[in-house]
């Protein structure tokens, strides 16, 4: 997403859908609240994931595999979840 310098420091993009035409807008996260009616529950996500996604195959069974880089530990290994297809 864009992110805009402002005087008040950086702020985040926000990519807007309408769920009914799809049409996309784009605005930044402080409009939020135009969106928001009172009862909605808004959940906030800060995991950050690399673009990092690797997709093999099993020597000898031709099995489908598909990896994750989603976490880089200190000794640089990787907790890699691991999906089998």
């Amino acid at each position: 997403m864009p992110r805009f310098l402002l005087r008040t420091g950086l702020v985040q993009g926000l990519m807007v859908v309408d769920k009914n035409t799809g049409q996309i807008e784009h605005r930044v996260f402080k409009d939020i609240i135009d969106y928001l009616e009172e009862g909605d529950c808004l959940v906030l996500n800060d995991t950050r994931v690399i673009p990092a996604r690797l997709i093999g195959e099993k020597v000898g069974s031709g099995g489908k595999m598909e990896f994750l880089l989603l976490k880089r530990n200190e000794d640089d290994t990787w907790g890699d979840p691991c999906k089998t297809r």
